[in-house]
């Protein structure tokens, strides 16, 4: 009845209810979310079950936020109220794909121009950093699926991978957000390394070329994004240093991305404007002469 109510009049009931309902939602599905983030067996928590559904608290609390958005002073009521640990329990694999993307969906209606994420004074560089390492990690790695040896498949992965790289640059609208992102030791390898995983995939004929081509395209107005406008403050060799091969794949990857507009078949889909970030992008690491020695390569393919 509650979210029945709140889909029907969000704007006019979330901000009266919002100090009693975002707690409680929490602390309701703590007692499913945190025994599963502990990987404890199922049994210690299935007596909860029947009567709590995770997805319903996440859909309470997205729909709450969606009514406390039309006021600055609402909006920012609500991330004072949501817990950052509570956070950190949802962006974990431990929990279904479904729950990992409300929690998406809820997350990007935090994001401010001096903070993103639960309110909790200052700025807060280090509970960010920790969200990033988790919304970051499946940009690079096929996480196993709850309670399983098993890996999520491909489909779902990179309809995740889109939702998070679409999270991530909506961050960009915040100054805490993108400074955070630029900064982080991981964001901008990973960034990398995804895209060269991606273009990888292209050439080896795989199913989800289209998929593909978005992510590559998402990805590299991303980085390019981060890198230019943080280029005076970031140690770029260290970013890349804190992933496998991490010179050599951002180099490679940004030469293939600077052909990708020549109307090739294998990187059809990839978005015409990305092409020219990543020309630009490597014109911060190559000479004049190793530029040319790099189109005297790729147009002699």
């Amino acid at each position: 009845m509650l979210t029945l109510a709140l889909e029907l009049k969000t704007t006019l009931i979330a901000p009266h209810i919002v100090d009693s309902i975002v707690p409680l939602a929490q602390i309701t599905a703590d007692l499913i979310v945190i025994p599963r983030f502990k990987i404890q067996p199922v049994e210690s928590y299935e007596k909860f079950e029947k009567d709590i559904n995770v997805p319903a608290c996440l859909t309470i609390l997205h729909l709450v936020a969606l009514g406390c958005m039309s006021e600055q002073e609402y909006i920012i009521r609500f991330w004072k109220l949501i817990r950052y640990d509570f956070i950190l329990l949802m962006f974990s694999h431990n929990h279904p794909t479904v729950e990992y993307e409300m929690m998406i969906q809820l997350f990007s209606t935090s994001i401010f121009k001096d903070s993103v994420g639960a309110i909790v004074g200052g700025e807060n560089y280090q509970i960010i950093n920790y969200v990033l390492d988790r919304l970051t990690f499946p940009l690079v790695e096929i996480p196993p699926l709850p309670q399983s040896q098993e890996l999520m498949d491909l489909e779902t992965l990179s309809n995740l991978r889109l939702k998070l790289l679409q999270l991530l640059t909506s961050m960009t609208r915040s100054s805490f957000g993108s400074r955070a992102m630029a900064m982080h030791p991981f964001t901008i390898g990973r960034l990398v390394s995804l895209i060269s995983d991606e273009l990888d995939d292209l050439y080896d004929y795989r199913a989800r070329h289209k998929e593909s081509a978005r992510i590559i395209s998402f990805g590299t107005r991303l980085l390019y994004y981060l890198v230019t406008k943080y280029d005076n403050d970031i140690d770029m060799q260290q970013k890349l240093a804190n992933i496998r091969g991490g010179s050599q794949k951002y180099l490679l990857c940004l030469s293939r991305l600077n052909f990708s507009e020549d109307d090739l078949v294998l990187e059809s889909g990839i978005d015409p404007d990305v092409a020219a970030c990543a020309l630009e992008l490597l014109e911060f690491v190559v000479t004049p002469e190793e530029g040319d020695a790099i189109h005297s390569a790729f147009s002699s393919q």
